[in-house]
């Protein structure tokens, strides 16, 4: 009985040195494995949760009624040609994936070149914010002003908004917008 005790104590001391070496090991190899995941998970999570948009653009042509369903948000930031000395955000709605373009754009006015089927609101300082649609690949627009209480945020920093926007504009020719959103800055431009 002394000889077997002997032998369980030195088969379970052994045993004891491998696995805290095996715990060891885990524990390094498993910190490196959740801090990597970890990492993965929050760049998979900004680029998900970096736009969402959904509404509806409505607007009635002289021979035909638009109707776009908003999917995509963008925003950017930086000097325009109505602006040129102070930088401005604008909000861009779009019914395609516009986010390479925008990116890979050198100035903010190349931003409108690739918006076909969509609007933007210029936020600008004073009583109005300017805001322009496009339809139908380019060929439909319209332009005009908002009541920046059209535009209700709840949650207002320099990189991320998140709120509304509705804007019936029907009675005078001009689109209905009734749109929700939560976007990160996309894009600084600097000139």
């Amino acid at each position: 009985m002394l000889i077997v005790s002997h032998f369980c104590k030195k088969q379970l001391l052994n045993y004891g040195k491998i696995m805290k070496t095996s715990i060891a090991n885990l524990t390094s190899k498993g910190l490196i494995t959740v801090l990597i995941f970890s990492l993965l998970l929050g760049a998979v999570n900004e680029v998900t949760a970096q736009d969402k948009a959904g509404g509806t653009l409505t607007y009635k042509g002289k021979s035909k009624m638009f109707d776009a369903v908003i999917k995509y948000v963008y925003l950017v930031e930086g000097a325009t040609d109505l602006y040129p000395s102070e930088p401005i955000r604008r909000l861009i709605f779009s019914t395609v994936d516009l986010g390479s373009k925008i990116k890979s754009a050198s100035t903010m006015r190349e931003t409108d070149t690739s918006l076909k089927e969509g609007f933007e609101i210029d936020l600008v300082k004073g009583p109005r914010y300017n805001y322009w649609m496009v339809l139908n690949n380019g060929l439909v627009q319209y332009s005009g002003t908002v009541p920046p209480e059209n535009l209700v945020l709840t949650a207002n920093s320099p990189t991320q908004l998140t709120g509304t926007f509705k804007q019936d504009n029907s009675e005078a020719g001009g689109p209905k917008i009734d749109v929700t959103f939560e976007v990160n800055l996309l894009k600084k431009f600097e000139k």
